[in-house]
């Protein structure tokens, strides 16, 4: 029995979700995927990002917004950062709306 979990993890290597795509994994690098394999990942990947994730970019001025941008970099995640600032004003407004 032993054996057989085992080889049925052995032959796990670079699973593969429902869509048939194989994924790089820790026994599994991506190197060691064929151009195929490499090919239907790195569509599914951008499409998985495509659908979940959102940029937005912002420009601020090197000398107008100084002390923003110096604010900003003492962050380790200014994703995060920028987040919370976006959340906070978006509370803030809502509070604003809901009192008149």
């Amino acid at each position: 029995m032993v054996k057989k979990k085992n080889e049925a993890a052995a032959k796990k290597a670079g699973r593969k979700n429902t869509t048939g795509v194989t994924f790089p994994n820790s026994s599994r690098a991506y190197k060691s995927l064929n151009h195929q394999e490499k090919k239907k990942f790195l569509t599914y990947q951008k499409e998985y990002v495509k659908n979940h994730y959102r940029t937005y970019l912002i420009r601020m001025n090197a000398e107008e917004d100084a002390d923003i941008i110096a604010w900003l970099e003492g962050h380790d995640n200014m994703s995060d950062c920028i987040r919370e600032c976006v959340a906070a004003a978006r509370n803030r407004e809502l509070k604003k709306s809901a009192k008149k």
